[in-house]
């Protein structure tokens, strides 16, 4: 999970780097485009959140029946980080922007993202082999369900304030 998800972002931050971020002069409807899908996405990933903290569904590894193997768990990974239109605006087009600003040290900005990103994911994914014991109870699924959903709508917020 750590090298799909780490691997997946650096590719995405490379197409932001290295060009991706110059199609919005070219197509100036894009940026628009992709941040009302952000919006659209958070929004309902928000509310599937908040549906989940409510009837509390508990995905800890007592409650293993959803998950059907490395190949499942694999193409669940890849769907939300290339399904999601969000992940285009972070990596993409937010970091696509920015990197703008170094135009020789453009290589090594993002080469700082990439590096980052998998610093990032791997502490995340090893990370939670530390802590796993404590999502066991159910009750810390309906406050993470929870949190995640006001992150969401929070951003959905954001995000539509600043348009």
């Amino acid at each position: 999970m750590c090298a799909i998800c780490s691997t997946s972002d650096a590719l995405l931050i490379s197409a932001g780097v290295f060009g991706f971020g110059n199609l919005t002069e070219v197509w100036p409807f894009l940026g628009k485009l992709i941040l009302y899908l952000g919006i659209i996405f958070l929004t309902l990933y928000g509310f599937f959140s908040f549906k989940s903290a409510l009837q509390g569904v508990n995905i800890s590894k007592k409650n293993s029946t959803d998950i059907h193997g490395a190949w499942h768990a694999s193409g669940y990974a890849l769907a939300l980080t290339f399904l999601n239109p969000h992940v285009y605006l972070d990596t993409v087009f937010l970091i696509g922007a920015v990197a703008t600003q170094f135009e020789t040290g453009r290589f090594y900005f993002g080469l700082g993202a990439i590096t980052s990103s998998f610093v990032f994911f791997f502490c995340l994914g090893y990370g939670a082999r530390l802590v796993s014991r404590f999502f066991e109870a159910p009750y810390v699924w309906r406050y993470i369900d929870f949190f995640v959903g006001v992150v969401m709508w929070t951003l959905a917020i954001k995000l539509l304030i600043g348009s």
